[in-house]
């Protein structure tokens, strides 16, 4: 089986990632702090999760193989340049080695809830009104965008793109932070956190006293709005581009836009309320945690459901990856992995897994 993955490898071919088709629990660490909005901080064969410990868990098994020896709490740690840079609870930014035997600096900063983005060793995330870049144990920027930034940031390893609650957007040189461009919409830009692609950045408003958010897609190089549409709500998920469409959910509906004009798709994946919890495309299907306590698969085609996964009541699910054949599932009642159920069919359509149902 080896050799005939690196055969694979050597032509250039690598194996395409697909859902479990029927799942199963492989595993479950229910005192890890995973992220909500965006994927756990997976690197080969490791995942790393924040908590009372810092710790990198074998993803096929779940064991603890590294943990660093600085006490928490700590948010979801993520990866870049070949460091893993986590936040503690009372706001510092910290960098350890990848074996998580070291750490290599600390940064003070105040308390904020969302996770900071990585290009290459350089930290960024917002704090208060502003974006704090920081590398080598010391600030690098810091740029004040005149209001309140409720989100991660994204990153094309050029420019920092943000949003503020006073409905401006800009982006910001990665290097010294200097804005690059701005731009007005009228409506506040927050909770949800924007994606670039290629060439074109997407983001939610959360709409005004007279109309529901928009989605917006604007020039990555320049700011220029490209078009905007209506969604019918306020809160709205991460947007994930494909090839296909760029995919988000909002109140109790998963949607494809087309790319190029903004327009609905037809036909909609109806769900259980706030599907906030990273849509996105594997292969033939479309998956979301969702705060109404369950991870969804739908068939990307029909968007009939496939299969749900229940982790317990009153869990909220969020973030995921799939990694090595894991689909490991962030909630807030721990870290799952899932995995495919050996020689069994696929599962029925609606098939619920729950906890108890191991592999």
């Amino acid at each position: 089986m080896f050799a005939a993955l690196i055969a694979c490898h050597a032509a250039g071919q690598q194996p395409k990632p697909t859902i479990p088709a029927m799942p199963g629990i492989a595993w479950h660490h229910a005192d890890v702090v995973t992220p909500f909005t965006t994927a756990p901080a997976c690197r080969k064969d490791l995942v790393f999760c924040g908590g009372e410990r810092l710790l990198a868990l074998d993803i096929h098994s779940g064991r603890v193989v590294a943990q660093a020896k600085v006490d928490g709490p700590w948010q979801a740690p993520v990866l870049g340049g070949g460091l893993v840079f986590a936040r503690h609870q009372d706001g510092s930014v910290h960098a350890f080695a990848p074996a998580l035997d070291r750490r290599l600096w600390h940064v003070a900063l105040a308390p904020t809830p969302y996770p900071g983005i990585c290009c290459g060793d350089i930290f960024v995330v917002a704090a208060g009104h502003e974006i704090v870049a920081i590398t080598g144990g010391a600030e690098l920027w810091r740029q004040d965008l005149g209001g309140p930034v409720l989100m991660t940031p994204a990153t094309d390893g050029h420019r920092i793109y943000a949003g503020t609650m006073t409905g401006k957007l800009v982006a910001l040189a990665v290097g010294d932070g200097k804005p690059v461009w701005e731009r007005e919409v009228d409506a506040p830009v927050g909770a949800s956190s924007p994606v670039v692609d290629g060439d074109t950045v997407f983001v939610a408003d959360r709409g005004d006293d007279g109309r529901r958010g928009m989605l917006h897609a604007v020039a990555a190089d320049s700011g220029q709005p490209r078009w905007q549409t209506g969604f019918g709500a306020t809160g709205f998920s991460t947007p994930f581009p494909s090839e296909d469409g760029v995919w988000a959910g909002f109140g109790t509906s998963v949607v494809r836009f087309d790319r190029r004009t903004g327009a609905m798709a037809p036909g909609r994946i109806r769900t259980g309320r706030n599907p906030f919890g990273r849509p996105g495309v594997v292969g033939d299907a479309v998956v979301f945690g969702n705060l109404d306590g369950s991870f969804y698969v739908h068939d990307r085609q029909t968007l009939a459901l496939r299969w749900r996964f229940t982790p317990g009541d009153g869990v909220q699910v969020g973030g995921w990856e799939l990694q090595n054949g894991v689909l490991l599932v962030g909630s807030t009642n721990g870290l799952w992995a899932l995995v495919d159920t050996p020689e069994a069919p696929p599962a029925p359509p609606g098939f619920v897994l729950q906890p108890g149902e191991n592999r």
